[in-house]
């Protein structure tokens, strides 16, 4: 597990994003879904940060 606000470092070292709000898991899916959903990583920590 790596704790990471850096997009580039999460799409090279990550399979899976997990995604907290004070202490609550709010998203959790493959690095794939989470670009399927959201079409690029980018948008798809911008949405939850």
């Amino acid at each position: 597990m790596i704790v990471s606000h850096d997009i580039n470092e999460i799409n090279t070292l990550a399979d899976r994003i997990v995604i907290m709000n004070k202490g609550k898991v709010i998203f959790d899916k493959t690095k794939d879904e989470a670009v399927k959903e959201f079409k690029t990583l980018a948008a798809c920590l911008e949405y939850y940060i």
